[in-house]
């Protein structure tokens, strides 16, 4: 898990891996030659109510009965795995796709959706460099069983581009650049973004690494009164993992965040910060926590930006390899400059 993991400007979304611990869903063929190939499928089901479908004032509230069915398939082609190339590795390249359609039905009234999600990374990994590409499509226009608000729901279109680059084995240049389209139920909020990461880390001992990072973005607004924001971010990284079965990311620093058009703002100097932590408890059993502390352009409130803090937690328990248990706790709070 790297510090791409823990962005300060991304919203959690849902399917962003796959479990179990063990590495894979149920029902898996591969072949094994000059190139590896593994397709996964996977069936996942959820039941559940909520009192405020649709997020409405609590006087005009509407409770509803959901029932989600989701289809899990995913290829992967080659070695995605982390890290330097080593003799087990069978080639350098690599590519992952995965499709995970939703079927949603509200079964007071019948009413039944699908929504989409594709994923698709292709890279090359030497011992030296790593070079990826990744196209992520996620169709979340309506609320959601993971939704914790209406901040949470829309459809993104992300294409990004990774380069990591040793100059020597304990010191790394990491550049990213990312586009991403984020599209609203009304449109009143819809966004074109644009950012750049830069970071320099070293590995001071075989546990930990520091570094020092940078991320600029660009967010446009598609409704011209709403204008433009621009950020500036100036980080400081550190990862520790102190044994095998457990690793912490972090990055901490200071935002400064510009605005053009729309409602007139004076620049915006904030803290941010992100910390996550893997805990792999048994061979059987992984814990995650995440918490984070970061600024976002609101849904609800076409623009108006707010700042987040959210913990998250995570525990995750194969009972067989094609068995396994889940449960996840968030907390977030939201406090808007409007």
């Amino acid at each position: 898990q790297g510090q791409a993991d823990i962005g300060l400007t991304t919203q959690r979304r849902r399917w962003s891996s796959l479990s179990s611990t063990s590495g894979s869903q149920p029902m898996t063929w591969g072949i094994a030659g000059d190139v590896s190939a593994q397709l996964s499928v996977g069936l996942q089901s959820e039941l559940f109510y909520t009192d405020n479908i649709k997020y409405t004032a609590n006087s005009s509230a509407i409770g509803a009965t959901v029932f989600e069915l989701t289809p899990i398939i995913r290829l992967d082609i080659g070695d995605p795995q982390e890290g330097a190339m080593s003799s087990s590795r069978l080639s350098s390249y690599y590519t992952g796709i995965l499709y995970v359609p939703t079927v949603r039905r509200l079964l007071e009234d019948g009413e039944q959706e699908i929504l989409q999600h594709f994923f698709g990374e292709i890279g090359r990994l030497t011992d030296i460099t790593r070079i990826s590409l990744r196209l992520d499509y996620d169709e979340r226009i309506v609320s959601s069983s993971d939704d914790t608000s209406l901040e949470d729901t829309y459809t993104l279109l992300e294409a990004s581009g990774l380069l990591e680059y040793h100059f020597t084995p304990k010191t790394m240049l990491r550049s990213k650049l990312t586009y991403r389209d984020i599209t609203v139920e009304d449109g009143q909020a819809n966004r074109l973004i644009w950012i750049g990461e830069e970071a320099l880390e070293w590995a001071a001992t075989a546990k930990t690494t520091i570094g020092l990072g940078t991320e600029l973005g660009l967010i446009q607004f598609e409704r011209a009164g709403l204008g433009s924001q621009n950020y500036q971010q100036a980080l400081l990284l550190g990862r520790w993992k102190p044994t095998a079965k457990l690793n912490m990311s972090a990055k901490a620093g200071l935002e400064w965040r510009d605005f053009d058009g729309g409602t007139p703002k004076t620049m915006q100097i904030t803290p941010v910060g992100a910390v996550a932590l893997q805990w792999l408890v048994t061979e059987k059993t992984r814990i995650s926590t995440r918490l984070r502390a970061g600024n976002e352009p609101s849904i609800v409130r076409q623009g108006a930006l707010f700042r987040e803090y959210r913990f998250g937690a995570e525990m995750m328990h194969d009972l067989s390899s094609q068995w396994y248990l889940s449960g996840d706790l968030q907390f977030v709070r939201r406090n808007y400059d409007s």
